[in-house]
């Protein structure tokens, strides 16, 4: 997996500051699936809430079986689609359809500290 620094453009309008692709440095993301990953410090399982779609899954996995971005506690992946260079081909109704994979915007503890990545491919 290629993991890449986050990557800050303008403050734009009062709106908050703008989150660049890693990719292309394009302002214009689109938020898609959420996946939240409840530990407690080296706890053996993790819960697992996947917002994919319209549909909300919770789960409850051994800790080592997950893809939390942390190795000891609670974690965050956002599933982030460019418009610059994601959409890659139409779909049979003329619709651009974006490419895989999307990019995961990680956000993560580990020892008191909050990480945050972008995780590619």
């Amino acid at each position: 997996m290629d993991v890449r620094q986050v990557r800050l453009g303008d403050h734009a309008n009062g709106l908050g500051t703008e989150l660049l692709c890693p990719t292309c440095s394009g302002n214009n993301l689109h938020q898609r699936n959420v996946t939240v990953f409840q530990r407690y410090e080296d706890q053996a399982t993790t819960i697992v809430m996947q917002q994919c779609e319209d549909d909300m899954v919770v789960s409850t996995f051994p800790s080592r079986d997950t893809c939390n971005p942390s190795l000891r506690r609670h974690g965050l992946l956002l599933e982030m689609e460019c418009e610059s260079c994601h959409y890659s081909y139409e779909d049979s109704e003329g619709d651009a359809m974006p490419k895989e994979p999307l990019h995961r915007l990680a956000i993560y503890q580990h020892k008191g500290t909050t990480y945050v990545e972008w995780q590619l491919g």
